[in-house]
């Protein structure tokens, strides 16, 4: 099951939050669900989440993503965070709010999210993403300062593989086709930096489209991966606040 839930936050002081955030709020997630789920996520080297914070400067408010990426997950995360008059707090920032608002976005079985992309209405050729918090991918113990195509598809495809009950994308010749069939035509990217633990991890954010190619089944797995990004956020440390995206 995938799930995305939007929160409104109303903090108790005139805060107007940065992504810089996420982390923090990662941290009031785990002190939130039942103890026994908190260690299990711990243990697990892929969370079946992500969650990314921003402030809306059109709406005036500060917006928390949260997305599940099995059933527990959504059971366990989702209903935890619900309108009202708990007072919420970030004891590491001495910050407080209430959830004022709370929305659905999207809840739906992977076997119906994966038809309808596969037995849909025919695959765009262009997706352009909205990097909504700093993203970053590392390969060879380096941070990489711009994405490529093989980054990107292989993050998705490695987030997807190992929670999907539907299909997998499997071998190297497979996924080698699927990354050819890719690429970046356009993109508007800045760089900057994601404050972790006093460790700055050089990122970016802006917008990219990209463009895909080749036979229309492919084409259509490959619009199935990049929605799935919308879900899973992309690169690395998505439940900690980085790499969530949306499609425009």
């Amino acid at each position: 099951m995938l799930s995305t839930v939007e929160l409104i936050l109303k903090w108790q002081d005139d805060t107007k939050p940065t992504p810089q955030l996420g982390s923090v709020m990662h941290g009031l997630i785990m002190e939130s669900i039942r103890p026994d789920y908190a260690e299990k996520l711990h243990r697990q080297s892929l969370r079946p989440f992500s969650q990314h914070l921003r402030f809306d400067r059109s709406l005036n408010q500060t917006i928390w993503t949260i997305s599940a990426l099995t059933e527990e997950a959504g059971d366990e995360l989702l209903s935890a965070f619900q309108p009202g008059e708990t007072v919420y707090e970030l004891k590491r920032r001495q910050k407080r709010f209430k959830i004022t608002g709370r929305k659905e976005l999207r809840r739906e079985s992977y076997q119906a999210f994966s038809d309808a992309h596969i037995l849909g209405a025919p695959p765009r050729r262009q997706h352009r993403l909205k990097l909504l918090t700093p993203t970053s991918f590392k390969s060879g113990g380096e941070y990489m300062l711009f994405p490529t195509t093989k980054h990107i598809m292989e993050n998705l495809i490695n987030r997807r593989n190992p929670l999907s009950p539907v299909f997998s994308i499997g071998d190297a010749s497979e996924i080698s086709q699927f990354i050819g069939s890719t690429r970046i035509s356009k993109y508007h990217l800045k760089s900057t930096s994601f404050s972790l633990e006093g460790t700055r991890i050089p990122s970016f954010w802006g917008d990219l489209t990209l463009e895909t190619e080749g036979p229309e089944i492919r084409r259509r797995i490959l619009q199935l991966l990049i929605d799935y990004g919308q879900f899973s956020g992309i690169g690395i440390k998505t439940a900690l606040g980085m790499g969530g995206y949306t499609l425009e």
